[in-house]
């Protein structure tokens, strides 16, 4: 059978709209997801942060962040940016895209008075260990109440914390650093914390007051989302000027939004690079 070809049988703006507008349609898409997911700045209380991915606040589309665990509100009574670990609040206090990492504060020390004596840790502290995972500027606290009386040779490694002891009813607190413990008695209670490693001197010495002790709980940590991000994908795209996201298909891969053209890889590099680069 005989075709006749296209451009004999339809009118030449038909044929425009025919291939173009499906293209443009696509293109306006992209061009408002790039936008979507720039870098955009949240102030919330004393604290300055940019949002990008994998973090996302309320009314971010859903493919600028990593779904449900990095989300970021602010909680207007106390002024805290808040994430939520494990059914547990923290305050983020800062987030460093280039090195993955972000510092987090228990919210159980964020709104504490400073005329409180000393803090101490409520409960262990844990992560979602398939996203966050700590990192080697972090230490691990170990926060040990109600024991009897340790002996004499335990002294060096385990510090006494008269600030929570009662030697009338013979319980006595103590912190140490080392990352396992034994020989404790089974009555003693002990919650791990993981504070900064840059305050171990510090803390080996035992030579601060209570309140150096308080604003060390109130430095907070650091967590690494390097698990959802190995390769560091998403720097390379920021690098190449482009905007990381979520792949719309694929939920558990990266997107990198570029102006105008979503692309698997980093953004390609503009024309006029290629034409300066084959002179």
């Amino acid at each position: 059978m005989y075709t006749f070809p296209i451009h004999q049988s339809l009118p030449s703006f038909l044929i425009v709209l025919l291939f173009f507008t499906p293209a443009t349609s696509s293109t306006e898409e992209d061009n408002q997801r790039y936008s979507d997911c720039s870098p955009s700045p949240y102030d919330c209380g004393n604290v300055k942060l940019n949002i990008s991915y994998p973090f996302w606040t309320p009314g971010r589309p859903e493919c600028c962040g990593y779904p449900k665990v990095f989300g970021i509100t602010c909680n207007k009574a106390d002024n805290s940016s808040e994430i939520e670990i494990q059914s547990r609040k923290y305050h983020v206090m800062q987030i460093e895209y280039e090195y993955q990492t972000t510092t987090i504060l228990d919210k159980a020390y964020f709104a504490i008075d400073d005329n409180t004596i000393c803090l101490r840790p409520s409960s262990n502290t844990s992560l979602y260990l398939n996203l966050f995972s700590y990192t080697q500027r972090d230490l691990n606290l170990s926060f040990i109440y109600n024991c009897p009386l340790l002996p004499r040779y335990n002294e060096p490694y385990y510090n006494f914390f008269n600030c929570y002891s009662d030697p009338s009813s013979s319980n006595y607190t103590y912190f140490t650093l080392l990352p396992a413990i034994t020989e404790l008695s089974t009555d003693c209670q002990v919650i791990k914390s993981p504070i900064l490693e840059k305050n171990r001197e510090e803390l080996e010495a035992w030579a601060l007051g209570f309140e150096a002790w308080n604003d060390i709980l109130k430095e907070g940590f650091e967590v690494t989302w390097s698990l959802i991000d190995p390769d560091h994908q998403c720097w390379d795209y920021v690098k190449s000027n482009g905007h990381c996201g979520l792949n719309q298909t694929y939920h558990h891969e990266f997107a990198c939004y570029c102006n105008g053209i979503p692309h698997p890889e980093t953004c390609p590099l503009p024309v006029f690079h290629d034409l300066i680069q084959a002179k």
